[in-house]
């Protein structure tokens, strides 16, 4: 063999042997697709003013979205809804800019509320940066109103930094309810802010939906019509669901039957802790729950601020309740119930419930003798009140000298 034979020989060789190394290192799968999304169907591949061709519209980039890609909104105003399903794992909706665009609902009345943005099934999708905005109109009597943010089945589901609002004028209509988050649905809606809703500012609700919301405010400012009896809170765990609610300010409006945070047959690890809310006909209410924790609250205004309602198992303790017109605290049953149907089990310390409404009826109130005896299993102990009912709910601070 000649020195140039073996010289192609040990080239080949060494060339066999970096193809070998090659296959040996694992091969990526495809990267994460940016879509671009502009009302002028021009932006990309690095701003809003870019040349290459966009989607018109949001539903248009989500079609042909893949999973883990990442539709960045240009700003600007698009009209109709969104819906997210199928293989879209990890799919990122949000603005392209400082500037948020707005997801908005078409005029036209269609006799039912629609959903802004609808996530049916698809886990790890993020939604941020956005402004949803129903429609709502002074004219008539009817308009087309709309949940903001509706998530099915959806894990580890992730909304930041939404405002969710009606635009227009006029008392009928506005946001149906702002978040909705069910049917085993995880994950976390973050600062953000939901206003002027008829049903409910945030719900979670069903077994398996396990929720975090943490500095969401709220609020109740709709002046024309009460929201549905059944409803009416700006926060509502519901159906089995765990909610962590903390950190957030909840506002309604004086002479409407709605609740600050409802707790409704939630789940027993739910928690309720350092909110700030205000006027509303019960601040934090646990109705028919077997546990829960309720802590560091300041409830102002309304009529009650603090009621467990069938509350088996609660833990309430370091809240304050001030300006209450009926009750800072009021603890009762199944309405009409037997005694073995009431609240037992509670554990209801250090809590402040001094009124300073003029004409407030107790600070503590209790539904009969009952929750306060032994076999109620109830505890009572250290909380502050000028009045109560029975006596042992609250320790009656003394008058100022």
């Amino acid at each position: 063999m000649t020195r140039s034979m073996v010289s192609r020989a040990a080239s080949g060789l060494v060339l066999a042997s970096l193809a070998v190394g090659m296959l040996a290192v694992p091969v990526s799968a495809a990267g994460v697709t940016t879509r671009w999304v502009d009302d002028d169907g021009k932006a990309g591949p690095s701003s809003c003013s870019g040349t290459k061709s966009a989607a018109k519209t949001i539903q248009k980039a989500v079609k042909a979205a893949d999973a883990n890609d990442v539709i960045k909104i240009c700003p600007g105003t698009y009209v109709g809804k969104v819906t997210i399903s199928g293989a879209r794992k990890g799919l990122v909706l949000r603005a392209a800019t400082s500037t948020l665009p707005v997801i908005k609902a078409v005029s036209e009345f269609s006799g039912s509320a629609t959903t802004l943005i609808s996530v049916q099934g698809v886990a790890g999708v993020t939604i941020r940066d956005l402004k949803l905005r129903p429609i709502r109109a002074s004219s008539h009597s009817f308009c087309s109103w709309s949940n903001g943010i509706r998530a099915t089945g959806a894990t580890g589901i992730q909304v930041r930094n939404v405002d969710i609002r009606p635009t227009g004028s006029g008392p009928f209509c506005g946001v149906a309810s702002g978040v909705i988050l069910a049917d085993g649905t995880t994950g976390t809606v973050r600062d953000s802010v939901i206003k002027d809703y008829r049903e409910v500012g945030l719900q979670a609700s069903g077994a398996g939906t396990n929720v975090t919301v943490r500095n969401v405010d709220v609020t109740f400012a709709h002046s024309g019509i009460s929201p549905k009896p059944a409803g009416g809170a700006a926060v509502l765990v519901s159906a089995g669901a765990r909610g962590v609610i903390r950190d957030g300010s909840l506002v309604g409006l004086a002479g409407y039957a709605a609740a600050g945070v409802r707790l409704h047959q939630a789940a027993a690890t739910s928690v309720v802790r350092d909110m700030d809310v205000t006027t509303f006909a019960s601040g934090i209410e646990a109705r028919n729950v077997k546990g829960g924790t309720i802590r560091d609250n300041a409830i102002h205004g309304g009529q009650v601020g603090l009621q467990l309602l069938d509350g088996d198992g609660v833990v309430a303790y370091g809240n304050t309740s001030s300006g209450a017109t009926l009750h800072g605290f009021y603890i009762s049953g199944i309405s009409g119930g037997t005694d073995a149907q009431r609240t037992t089990g509670v554990d209801v310390r250090d809590n402040d419930f001094r009124s300073s409404a003029n004409g407030a009826l107790h600070d503590c109130k209790g539904e009969s003798a009952y929750v306060v005896s032994g076999s109620s299993g109830n505890a009572f102990d250290r909380n502050r009140g000028n009045s109560s009912d029975p006596a042992s709910l609250c320790d009656l601070t003394p008058p100022v000298p």
